[in-house]
């Protein structure tokens, strides 16, 4: 009897032991998922507040009953020099922020007297004190300027910048002027251009 005691006593103690050391895994297992989870989490906050100081926009509106659409990221002054400074002259600008600002013809068009296709285009520019570049090119999806090729451009002409009452949020405009021509146009800071665009 004694030894069959023992033998009970000695198994209970033992199971006891194996699930204090089951509960002792799950619960590490746990910390580390909300570790883990919480990580994540900081991180995704860090991202998505660097994406709202450059938020996604989009501008649309006719000309000559055409459509046209314009998706672009949207950087704030925030107190910044943004000419020759953060926008440097003479090198090409992305026109917004992030992935490059496009532009979509629903038809052909002349955009500054030169023939568009209807499509897709990214729209970027070369800012400069008395005068801008702007281009048309053909790939339009892509981040920034870095993949940038001439070969792709369909239109690159120059205009001359504007002045303009602050404008805190780079904005995009489609304006028709009348029946068959308007504009596009880009505002920030100080300083605006405007894209002439009619019906091919």
């Amino acid at each position: 009897m004694i030894l069959f005691a023992l033998l009970w006593v000695g198994c209970n103690s033992g199971s006891e032991q194996t699930e204090t050391a089951m509960d002792s895994e799950t619960e590490s297992s746990t910390e580390m998922e909300m570790s883990e989870q919480s990580t994540q989490t900081e991180s995704e906050m860090v991202e998505e507040e660097e994406e709202v100081l450059s938020p996604k926009r989009e501008a649309s509106g006719e000309i000559g009953g055409s459509q046209i659409v314009i998706d672009y990221s949207a950087p704030s002054v925030r107190e910044r020099v943004i000419w020759d400074d953060l926008v440097a002259y003479d090198e090409i600008w992305v026109s917004g922020a992030h992935m490059a600002t496009s532009v979509e013809f629903e038809d052909d068009m002349l955009v500054n007297g030169e023939p568009v296709p209807a499509g897709k285009y990214a729209f970027f520019t070369i800012p400069g004190e008395e005068s801008w570049t702007v281009i048309l090119n053909e790939h339009w999806d892509q981040h920034q300027a870095g993949e940038y090729d001439t070969e792709l451009d369909v239109a690159r002409f120059e205009v001359e910048p504007m002045s303009n009452d602050h404008t805190e949020q780079l904005v995009y405009s489609v304006v028709s002027e009348d029946e068959d021509s308007g504009f596009i146009e880009l505002a920030w800071e100080e300083i605006r251009i405007r894209v002439p665009v009619s019906t091919d």
